[in-house]
């Protein structure tokens, strides 16, 4: 389902990420070759191909804010993964992602959202 969503983006389309997103992308490469599962090489090279990703990283400053806003309101521990769904909200678009819980705080504010499996 991954797969069908970016082979399914056109040109009408414009993916949007938080600015952690690299960096956290980046962490969970690192963490895998730690653990054995990809090379140091593989993890290079796709963090190359995600850094070829036509993704737009947002940078607007109140997506900080807002984002501890939603962990009070969906009563989260943290703000980090409140931020993808922060960004969704203040660039006014669907939020996609891999993760449950984000995907649930999404609809508990009434965000458009679309869990990938």
């Amino acid at each position: 389902m991954v797969d069908d969503f970016w082979t399914g983006i056109t040109d009408a389309d414009e993916v949007i990420g938080p600015s952690m997103l690299f960096p956290e992308c980046s962490s969970n490469l690192r963490e895998k070759v730690f653990f054995g599962h990809l090379t140091h090489e593989e993890a290079m090279r796709l963090t190359s191909v995600m850094l070829e990703m036509p993704i737009r990283i947002s940078d607007v400053p109140h997506q900080f804010g807002r984002a501890m806003d939603l962990a009070n309101k969906t009563h989260r521990l943290k703000t980090y993964d409140m931020q993808y769904v922060a960004v969704a909200e203040i660039e006014g678009c669907e939020m996609v992602t891999l993760d449950g819980g984000v995907y649930q705080a999404a609809i508990e504010i009434g965000l458009a959202a679309r869990l990938l499996r």
